[in-house]
């Protein structure tokens, strides 16, 4: 009868006390509260309230999100609604008035492509290209040069040589068995030497010379620039070398084009073989001896030049260019099998090397460039394409 229209202006039934159980629910303490009065996410509490997240609030230095939970039930479309408040958060106020925050997004399908086109839908014509989606492959199209350093180094940062050690530890070893005795102080000494023969500073230097033609479009910038290549009071009839080129960018302050030029100046991975033959590391790790039959060293080249053979765009110049992106999703789902030890590793390489290759620019500012530098003062330059 309450329940009839106009029959009763309230509950006919009889009134009794609320369960327990069911009064510690409406407590205080038993409701969710927000530490945040407003913010760009909002979510919905079980009884119906708005719930304001902030991603980036005030009350933290870093935040960190995991969801768990079965297969599509929502875990991809909640992360990608707290980087659209990410976007929309403070995040994007800067000294020189916003700007889209810095993400990269490494991730399996493409549950996150909807939230580029999204963002590249908001933006106007010019700007469109800020936000990428990149489904990544093991083409020559994306080559990637694992010893690639910041512009004008000659030498990797301290995390992104403890990338390489990690990177060649885990692509040098044996499927079977652990990791060789003494291995991977092998590839740290033979890292510190390949960066040595190929900068510009020491003894035996294996340099590398710039090659007009190489590059057309470097040779149009140079011409174009009217650089300077060789550096003042050195010998002019000497040889020039890719470093020089890129010196002389930097010393214009075109960094861009500093790092183009840096790609074919900057080791790749069948110049470890020669750095584990200098007779230095050879005398330390040859008496290194996991097999009757062959040294450390040999086992070394062996395990490389299979690496090599199996991923050969790891051995060449970075053709990978994202240009003015600063939010970035790379879809490793082509490069990361599964089923089977050889897939699993190539899994864990195909994310390592995601990481570096979309977030390494995120941990150089700030950072003490190593002593290895040369040209102009290199303040980090503004994040741009050629990773």
């Amino acid at each position: 009868m309450s329940s009839a229209l106009a029959v009763a202006p309230r509950s006919t039934a009889p009134a009794t006390q609320l369960p327990l159980k069911e009064a510690l629910k409406m407590l205080p303490y038993g409701r969710p509260g927000s530490p945040y009065t407003h913010g760009p996410v909002l979510f919905k509490t079980p009884d119906g309230r708005m719930w304001p997240y902030d991603p980036v609030g005030p009350q933290r230095w870093k935040v960190t999100n995991l969801f768990s939970g079965p297969s599509r039930r929502g875990k991809s479309v909640l992360a990608n609604t707290i980087l659209r408040g990410t976007i929309l958060s403070s995040a994007a106020e800067g000294a020189d008035g916003p700007k889209i925050p810095l993400i990269a997004k490494v991730d399996i399908g493409k549950s996150a492509k909807g939230l580029v086109v999204m963002i590249q839908e908001a933006l106007p014509a010019d700007r469109k290209g800020e936000a990428i989606y990149v489904r990544f492959d093991l083409t020559t199209q994306y080559a990637v040069n694992i010893f690639q350093t910041q512009t004008g180094c000659r030498a990797p940062l301290e995390l992104e040589r403890a990338f390489l050690t990690s990177f060649l530890s885990l692509g040098l070893a044996p499927l079977s068995r652990e990791r060789f005795e003494g291995m991977d102080m092998l590839i740290m000494a033979a890292l510190t030497e390949l960066y040595r023969m190929l900068g510009t500073e020491g003894p035996n230097l294996r340099t590398k010379r710039y090659e007009p033609g190489l590059d057309p479009a470097i040779d149009v910038e140079i011409a174009e620039a009217e650089l300077e290549i060789i550096p003042p009071n050195s010998d002019p009839s000497r040889e020039v070398y890719w470093w020089d080129v890129v010196d002389a960018f930097c010393r214009r302050g075109m960094y861009a084009e500093a790092d183009k030029a840096q790609r074919y100046a900057e080791p790749i991975l069948e110049d470890l073989i020669d750095a584990v033959r200098n007779p230095s590391i050879r005398q330390r790790f040859d008496r290194v001896v996991p097999h009757q039959k062959e040294t450390l060293c040999e086992l070394f080249e062996r395990y490389l030049l299979a690496f090599i053979k199996k991923y050969p765009t790891l051995n060449g110049p970075t053709k990978v260019d994202f240009g003015p992106a600063r939010i970035i999703v790379l879809d490793l789902e082509a490069v990361a099998p599964s089923g089977s030890p050889e897939n699993n590793r190539q899994t864990g390489l195909m994310f390592m090397l995601a990481r570096h290759l979309i977030g390494r620019n995120f941990f150089a500012s700030g950072v003490r460039r190593p002593s290895a530098v040369h040209g102009a003062p290199l303040s980090p330059p503004p994040f741009h394409g050629g990773l």
